[in-house]
This record gives C-alpha cells, structure tokens and sequence, in this order.
C-alpha cells in the first residue's frame, strides 16, 4: 500500500476542486492513460468537451493519480476522503490504493 504524506489543507484543496459534489464522497476524479485528470461532473463516460483537466493543480493529486496508474489498468474513475484514495472494481467492491497520512499543518519557516 503506498502512503502519501498529506495536511488537513491539502485535503481541503481536492475537496475544492469539485464540480458537482456528491454526498457519498468528499472528492472524485477520473484519469487516463494519457495522465489526464478531470473531477467528476457525471456518472459513467465524461464527454471530452465535458472534462476541465487538472493535471498540475495539485501535487498531491497527480501523485494519487499516478499511483493509480500503476494500481489499475485504463484507469477511470477513483475516489478520495481522509483516509486515502479507492476505485471501484467491476463488481462495485472498493480496493484502497494509496493511504493518507494526514500531517499537521506546515507553517512557512521565518
């Protein structure tokens, strides 16, 4: 299981990326093999010209989206919350693939 290092802030950060938010999770987004990455806007196949790509925003999701490249072929659809990042295998089961280990806040160094 891969551990990444993570501040409530961070979290907060993916949370705040969403588009349309959903009740069942804090944060869901999609990649691809191309190392695309776009937050969930709707069930099933996200059109292209429905994709906002958010590769770059985030260190800490195009660490988490990379992870998933090598935890699940093609890729789709994972979801996050405090304590790591799952996708959905094709019997609806839940596998986590990367743990949160939430750190304190970091303050800049004077």
């Amino acid at each position: 299981m891969k551990q990444i290092r993570i501040t409530p802030q961070e979290l907060a950060q993916l949370k705040a990326l969403q588009i349309k938010h959903r009740l069942d999770w804090p944060a869901v987004f999609s990649a691809n093999e191309c190392g695309q990455i776009w937050p969930f806007v709707t069930r099933g196949f996200t059109r292209h010209q429905s994709r906002e790509e958010l590769r770059g925003i985030s260190r800490i999701l195009d660490n988490v989206a990379d992870k998933y490249e090598t935890a699940r072929a093609g890729m789709g659809r994972f979801f996050i919350d405090e304590t790591g990042a799952y996708y959905k295998d094709k019997s609806g089961e839940l596998t986590m693939f990367v743990e949160f280990r939430l750190e304190p806040r970091r303050f800049p160094r004077l």
